[in-house]
Order: structure tokens, then sequence, then C-alpha cells
């Protein structure tokens, strides 16, 4: 395999991560959630039938990029927790304030272990 496939189908693998965490984290959030997730686990699906030659190899990639998200998620579940409560109270948030709360939630995980 080329070095320049093998990096795209890397980036690609990495969106479908990211369509993956977004299902992961709502059923996290909400385990009895019935509802909802289709769209992002279609959007990975599309991403990664760019990169995959077969249905199985596809429904793999999918497996991988949700236990890839759910490391993820459940790795930074309070910056995740953070950013959703300023969400829902300023309904919309810019990159700065994200990173600033991220940042923020940091910085106290490190004065707790210390």
């Amino acid at each position: 395999m080329d070095q320049h496939y093998s990096k795209f189908a890397r980036i690609v693998q990495n969106y479908a991560t990211v369509c993956m965490a977004v299902d992961v984290a709502e059923k996290k959030f909400n385990p009895k959630r019935r509802f909802g997730g289709q769209s992002d686990v279609h959007s990975a699906t599309e991403l990664l039938d760019h990169i995959s030659g077969s249905a199985e190899l596809i429904e793999a990639r999918l497996r991988v990029a949700c236990l890839e998200a759910q490391s993820i998620i459940d790795n930074h579940w309070n910056e995740v927790t953070a950013v959703a409560e300023s969400l829902m109270e300023h309904k919309a948030l810019s990159a700065k304030q994200v990173r600033e709360i991220i940042l923020k939630g940091r910085d106290r995980l490190g004065r707790a272990l210390c």
C-alpha cells in the first residue's frame, strides 16, 4: 500500500471516529436514548466506503471508529460535559471559548492531582 493512500486512509478513519464520537457521547449522557445517531453512523459509513473494498471491511472499520471514539469520550468526559453545559447555556460557542473551557477543566484536574 502506498504511503499517500495510507495517510489518506488514516485521515478518513479519524473523521469516521469524530462522527461516531457524537453518538458515543450522547449514549453515555443518556443511556436510555432510543433514537438518534443514525446520521452519525451514516456519515461515518459514507466516509469509510471511500477507503474500504467491501461491506465487511466497512463494518470492521466502523467498529474501530466506534472503539476509538469510546476511548476518547471516556478519557475526556469532564471536558465533553463542560462544553455541553456551556452550549446549553449559551447555544453557541466560538472555537476560542471551547478551547478556554477545555483548558480550564484540565487546569482544575491538574490541581486536583497534585
